[in-house]
């Protein structure tokens, strides 16, 4: 585009100067013929031949030939003065013209020059953004290349982790297994101990009983030993508590139920008595140490 309007400025501007040089050069040729042909006519009078006539008559021709022939000069230069007036006009016109071409061919020259300049400095801007479009086109296959290659580094990543997991899994799943296993082997072995030790504790409870029980018969004959019977407390029974030291020394004696004449005779009968059998195993005296005893009189 740039070359083709540089051309035609070109161009335009050669036809213009060209058709001015062709004008001036034809006036100029004009002027030349002009002058060419007044001179013919001026000197034209005097290669005309003269009549052969009387003298007389001839000095009257020559005479009025000789005016004639003034005056046709005096027009001739007349036209040729107008004629060279008209020239100079046309001439100063074709001169207005030329320098009137010459200023809008420097103009179209300016701006074919500033047109140049704007469409270079376009064109290293065009040429700039190529290299930018090409570098950002380089770098977005160097991207893709780049993120396809971590893609797959990814995806044989992702594989790993996930052969991984399924192995760590496996192995949570046997240790789990194992440790279900080992969990259902301390069960077990805790259940079998506490069955042991519920039946140790049982067997034991049923010793204490066994032993408080005992000793509850102890207290019991030793009180009714102490106790005086009479005929009214036939058929009748009273509950005392009864507080026990380590010794056996009663500490507190209180009615808590039954016939108000029996349980005034025991609690004479336990005060009588002072120390009752208390047991020496520690977890017995614990469980009979507090304990309410029934008194009832045997009449056998």
């Amino acid at each position: 585009m740039k070359n083709n309007l540089t051309s035609y400025l070109g161009i335009s501007s050669g036809i213009h100067i060209a058709v001015l040089l062709v004008l001036l050069i034809i006036a100029t040729v004009q002027v030349a013929s002009d002058d060419e042909g007044s001179e013919q006519q001026l000197r034209a009078p005097e290669v005309v031949k003269q009549p052969q006539v009387p003298k007389p008559p001839l000095v009257q021709a020559v005479m009025i030939d000789q005016k004639q022939v003034m005056q046709h000069i005096a027009q001739i230069k007349q036209e040729r003065q107008q004629k060279a007036k008209n020239e100079q006009r046309r001439r100063s016109a074709l001169e207005q013209e030329l320098l009137r071409m010459k200023a809008k061919s420097e103009q179209e020259r300016k701006q074919l020059a500033q047109l140049k300049q704007r469409s270079s400095k376009r064109l290293n801007e065009l040429e700039l953004a190529e290299k930018k479009l090409q570098q950002v086109k380089q770098t977005e296959q160097t991207l893709k290349h780049q993120a396809e290659q971590d893609i797959q580094k990814q995806k044989r990543e992702l594989l790993r982790i996930k052969q991984e997991k399924a192995k760590l899994l496996e192995q949570q799943k046997q240790e789990q297994a194992a440790i279900a296993k080992q969990a259902a082997v301390e069960k077990n072995i805790q259940d079998a101990l506490k069955r042991e030790q519920q039946q140790a504790q049982k067997k034991k409870n049923q010793q204490t009983k066994d032993e408080i029980d005992r000793f509850k018969v102890m207290i019991q004959s030793k009180i009714e030993r102490n106790l005086t019977v009479q005929e009214d407390m036939r058929g009748k029974k009273c509950v005392i508590h009864l507080d026990l030291a380590e010794d056996g020394f009663v500490i507190n004696v209180k009615r808590v139920s039954g016939n108000m004449v029996l349980c005034r005779q025991a609690e004479a009968a336990v005060h009588k008595s002072k120390t009752l059998p208390v047991s020496s195993d520690p977890n017995v005296y614990q469980n009979m140490k507090s304990i309410n005893l029934i008194v009832q009189p045997n009449f056998n």
